[in-house]
């Protein structure tokens, strides 16, 4: 009885023992079923995580074509401006030619002015030394005929002459 006793009382150890690595099992078994609820979860969120910065690749990618648009237009920019300016120098020295000119077209008008006033002059004195011309012959024949002595004559041909 005492060895049965005994017996019991290893076996009672025994159990406990068993019962203790049955604790520290199902301690772990929960343990292990919670890493793994951690970790299924886990390649979840990974997962998404994954197309999210999938997702944001993209928008980065179509960020950078902006940019590289964006560089485009500003060299384009930079040369329109080049250009701008470029006429902008070339209308002042288009202007400022305008203005020469302007000053010489007043100039010419002047001139042609001038020119029409000395036709104008000139038809006069051709007019006057027309009459001159004639009031010459005429007493050039006066003279002539007072010459030749005829005083009756005289009077006829200056009548004529008239």
């Amino acid at each position: 009885m005492a060895r049965t006793l005994e017996q019991i009382s290893t076996r009672q150890g025994t159990v406990q023992a068993l019962q203790a690595d049955l604790d520290r099992m199902f301690a772990m078994a929960e343990t292990t079923c919670e890493n793994v609820r951690r970790i299924t979860s886990a390649q979840r969120e990974t997962a998404e995580s994954r197309e999210l910065l999938a997702d944001i690749r993209r928008q980065l990618e179509e960020v950078s074509d902006m940019g590289r648009t964006l560089d485009e237009r500003e060299r384009q920019m930079t040369r329109a401006e080049e250009r701008l300016a470029r006429a902008e120098g070339f209308l002042g020295d288009v202007r400022s030619g305008l203005e020469s000119l302007q000053g010489q077209k007043a100039l010419v008008d002047q001139a042609v002015e001038k020119v029409g006033a000395l036709r104008f002059l000139l038809k006069q004195a051709d007019a006057m030394i027309d009459g001159l011309r004639d009031e010459r012959k005429m007493t050039s024949d006066v003279q002539d005929a007072k010459a030749n002595g005829n005083d009756d004559g005289d009077d006829a041909e200056v009548a004529r002459a008239a």
